[in-house]
């Protein structure tokens, strides 16, 4: 997980395969928000919903490696 917090943090206007993963772990863990690569406002919505629940100290709908991070664990804790 540590090289997850050195990467470059995804926001709105971001795109890419990054995007896309992130989205997707997303969706598998429940949250409606379907990998297009994109990250626009819905999505921004999404992390924002998520972080509330798991990184309550930091809400602001940007993937830091932080968010990123708790995300892969808790998607591995699911396996």
């Amino acid at each position: 997980l540590g090289d997850v917090y050195k990467r470059q943090p995804l926001a709105e206007g971001e795109e890419g395969a990054g995007v896309f993963a992130f989205q997707a772990g997303l969706t598998r863990l429940g949250y409606e928000c379907p990998p297009s690569g994109q990250f626009d406002a819905a999505t921004t919505t999404v992390v924002s919903a998520f972080q509330r629940h798991w990184r309550p100290h930091l809400v602001d709908g940007i993937a830091d490696g932080e968010t990123r991070a708790r995300l892969i664990a808790l998607l591995r804790a699911q396996a």
